[in-house]
């Protein structure tokens, strides 16, 4: 059963890096280069807010998932392991994610 859960997750993954704007995700990586020059921990919605006040938009925010991944590989960020929730989350977790 978790096997098809991450199965089902990579695919959703996968899907919204083809649906992406690649401009946009080279854009949001910049984000996430900044940030890590600013913070010791970001999550996705710091890299949507930064991309926001730049007035950048996508058609699906799913996008920003990728863009985490991307980070990863490129040694910007590692996953903590942890999760974060805020008010503008509603409450739900969110990757917190260390700067390397």
């Amino acid at each position: 059963m978790a096997q098809l859960a991450i199965d089902f997750t990579s695919e959703a993954i996968a899907q919204s890096e083809a649906n992406a704007d690649g401009q946009w995700m080279d854009k949001a990586i910049g984000c996430v280069r900044r940030l890590a020059k600013e913070r010791m921990y970001i999550t996705a919605n710091d890299v949507l807010d930064m991309m926001e006040k730049e007035d950048e938009s996508t058609h699906s925010l799913r996008a920003v998932g990728p863009v985490m991944l991307a980070a990863k590989k490129l040694g910007i960020i590692k996953n903590t392991g942890q999760k974060s929730t805020s008010v503008n989350t509603h409450g739900t977790p969110i990757t917190l994610w260390e700067v390397v």
